[in-house]
């Protein structure tokens, strides 16, 4: 398995929709990632080992719900010239 080299990281965003992402990523990856790096997941609505793994380390998370609703409302304006200013502050 190749490591990246994570000191150099501002975030790590996981993308892979993978039970068992602990059991494939390096041993040490919290170790290696600076504590001021957020973590964001795609996956939302279920708290994930990689989720769990996170807040017991001390990062700041986010899940992907946010990002969803962001792809949302650019969506909404590219379709209607019509930012969804409303929803948006409700998510703040």
């Amino acid at each position: 398995m190749q490591t990246l080299p994570l000191q150099a990281t501002d975030c790590l965003i996981n993308t892979v929709n993978a039970p068992d992402l602990l059991n494939r990523l390096s041993p040490d990856i919290f170790a290696r990632l600076p504590k001021t790096a957020p973590i964001c997941d795609i996956t939302y609505g279920k708290e994930t080992d990689f989720a769990a793994a996170t807040h017991t380390e001390g990062y700041a998370y986010s899940d992907g719900l946010p990002m969803l609703f962001w792809q949302a409302a650019f969506a909404f304006e590219k379709f209607t010239d019509v930012f969804p200013e409303v929803v948006i502050e409700r998510l703040k």
